[in-house]
């Protein structure tokens, strides 16, 4: 319903409007004045109040909708199963105001106005059949209403949401675009031209979607719903290989968009097309600007993996694979809570050992890393799991005939031979043992080491005493040195039960 519609309907009144607090009009007089009284108070009184409610509620149920991961955005949202029964409270008391007034004022002229916004309010509680019902009353009974285009609009997106797109399409076509007797003001061409949009997507057709959009796009007022149509515009024109246009319509979004998220997939986007369509691999200088200048922006604090990622994917069109691999680590190292992002960071350094490097050990590893941290309703879910899961057990099944065949080999060596490779090995797992004790030693050491102290130290000695008397044995797996070290413990601490805080005197 739109302003100008509402001033006509009560604008011609109102020489005699303050007849009214005279007059007291019951709802069965059908006077001229009686007609006023009716029409003012059912606007003012109910109609008003149920517009406003609805309108804010839909604005709300708008504002909880979630960008999908992969694929076109929705520029009108109809909200879930779950956000239906949320918000029904809400219609429900729409539908109860204009109730109210179709019953104190029958002979009023907001009659359809009320049917026609209860038919919208069933539409969102999703209850279809009821919506039908409204939408046919206002046709029926109100032929002449200038409602009656919005009516067939509705009607037809009531059939699409019951599943029925060919009766959709057949009423958009024959009694919306292609009647001469319907007149569609510029607000419900807005909202027509966004439900053909999704309509065209769903058929695949994108440059058809991108042509009805782009055509319309200047009907839509809503700044939330208009920062959403340049973001699908962009969308719609990368399909079609439009790319400045979609450069163009993504830059776009910052203007109107007050959700920051969605301001910042459009920069991402942008960024993609930077990365994936600049002129040659030498010509990135103005690629990495741009992505350097997201890096340092505070906003973008917990969006860094994101653009370490696409620094990745520079890096690979150069053919600097060590650069990607690097900048893929720094996008896991700077990811704060999107499993997703951090997944894909795995699965892409995978892909380059498996299909660059020809590492398939390395390949599996981030396989693996990624198949943990990819969700079951993430996009990639299935192909990234399938992909680890079979390139397990092919690494397992190549260090089975790996193994088998280095016994194999083994088996032929004289005795002698053998001997001093096992001893080889022997002594340098044993070099290796010593090395990693003696690297935690100096931690515990360390006077940055918050349980470093004199008694400490001591206990550590008796220890280290107990190790070298064993010729390098680790001390836990040196009985005679565990058991002088407890010793040792006891006449520095005492005897102590285990338990939390055991060095306080007060507990």
């Amino acid at each position: 319903m739109t302003l100008s519609s509402v001033v006509r309907k009560f604008t011609k009144y109102l020489p005699i409007i303050l007849l009214l607090s005279v007059f007291s009009c019951s709802k069965e007089k059908d006077t001229v004045t009686a007609r006023l009284y009716h029409n003012t108070t059912s606007y003012f009184n109910g109609f008003y109040n149920a517009t406003y409610l609805f309108k804010e509620t839909v604005s709300q149920l708008e504002k909880q909708y979630k960008f999908p991961e992969q694929g076109f955005i929705e520029v009108v949202y109809y909200g879930n199963e779950d956000e239906a029964k949320s918000f029904s409270s809400d219609f429900e008391t729409v539908i109860k105001k204009n109730d109210a007034v179709m019953f104190k004022h029958p002979n009023g002229d907001w009659i359809d106005n009320c049917r026609l916004l209860n038919g919208k309010s069933w539409f969102y509680r999703q209850n279809y059949t009821l919506a039908m019902e409204n939408f046919d009353f206002v046709i029926e009974t109100f032929p002449e209403s200038p409602l009656i285009p919005e009516a067939i609009f509705w009607i037809a997106k009531t059939h699409y949401m019951m599943e029925n797109p060919e009766m959709t399409k057949t009423i958009i076509d024959k009694q919306l675009l292609n009647n001469d007797t319907i007149y569609i003001d510029a607000e419900l061409e807005a909202e027509l031209s966004l439900f053909r949009t999704r309509l065209a997507i769903q058929e695949k057709d994108y440059k058809k979607a991108a042509k009805i959009l782009s055509d319309n796009i200047i009907y839509i007022k809503d700044d939330l719903r208009l920062a959403r149509a340049h973001f699908l515009l962009g969308q719609l024109f990368s399909e079609t290989k439009e790319y400045p246009k979609a450069l163009e319509n993504y830059s776009l979004v910052e203007k109107y968009s007050a959700d920051y998220s969605l301001t910042f997939s459009s920069k991402i986007k942008i960024a993609r097309l930077y990365v994936e369509f600049q002129k040659g691999k030498d010509d990135d200088g103005e690629v990495n600007k741009y992505l350097t200048k997201l890096l340092r922006d505070e906003k973008n604090y917990e969006y860094r993996d994101q653009v370490y990622y696409e620094f990745a994917l520079l890096e690979i069109k150069k053919t600097n694979l060590n650069g990607a691999i690097d900048y893929l680590k720094e996008s896991i190292r700077a990811n704060v809570s999107n499993q997703r992002q951090k997944a894909l960071s795995y699965f892409k350094i995978g892909q380059i050992y498996f299909f660059d490097l020809q590492n398939y050990t390395q390949a599996q590893v981030y396989y693996d890393s990624a198949a943990n941290s990819i969700t079951p309703k993430a996009p990639e879910y299935k192909e990234i799991s399938t992909l680890a899961a079979t390139l397990k057990d092919y690494i397992n099944y190549k260090n089975t005939i790996t193994y088998q065949d280095s016994m194999l080999w083994l088996s032929t060596l004289p005795k002698d031979t053998l001997d001093a490779m096992i001893d080889k090995l022997v002594a340098e797992e044993k070099r290796k043992k010593e090395e990693e004790q003696e690297r935690m030693l100096r931690e515990m050491n360390s006077p940055n080491n918050n349980m470093y102290n004199p008694a400490l130290q001591q206990f550590q000695d008796q220890g280290n005493r107990g190790r070298q008397n064993q010729g390098g044995v680790w001390y836990f797996d040196n009985p005679a040195a565990v058991s002088s070290g407890r010793i040792q413990f006891e006449q520095v601490w005492g005897k102590r039960v285990n338990t939390d805080d055991w060095r306080r005197s007060k507990k």
